[in-house]
């Protein structure tokens, strides 16, 4: 499987292709995290979302000076898209996006499964 940081590596996806699966790292202060797997289809659409454009290879001129508290992994047939997310903001390595939508409340729906 190839794992791309970068929009940049989306360009080589089939469009039409749908991820088979998210999986989801959240981290917290005091250093634990948890990793929650996504595989029902409503739920990975919800997770998509969240990040409109994150396939593209969209740029932005503002870039970083957050923490992630996020990471979440979009898991094609043989790429996984990587996202990273502060709860506010989003980047796929190519400058910073705002999240559209509940982040909290979508991962907090994908842990309750």
């Amino acid at each position: 499987m190839l794992f791309c940081t970068l929009a940049g590596c989306a360009s080589i996806l089939v469009y039409g292709d749908e991820p088979g699966s998210v999986t989801i790292i959240s981290y917290w202060r005091s250093g634990a995290g948890e990793v929650v797997r996504v595989v029902k289809p409503e739920q990975i659409a919800k997770c998509e979302a969240l990040f409109p454009g994150y396939r593209s290879t969209t740029s932005s001129e503002v870039a970083g000076g957050w923490v992630t508290k996020y990471e979440f992994f979009f898991n094609f047939q043989d790429v996984s898209l990587r996202v990273f997310s502060d709860g506010e903001n989003w980047s796929n390595g190519s400058g910073d996006f705002p999240v559209q939508g509940n982040i909290d409340e979508v991962v907090l729906q994908a842990r309750s499964r």
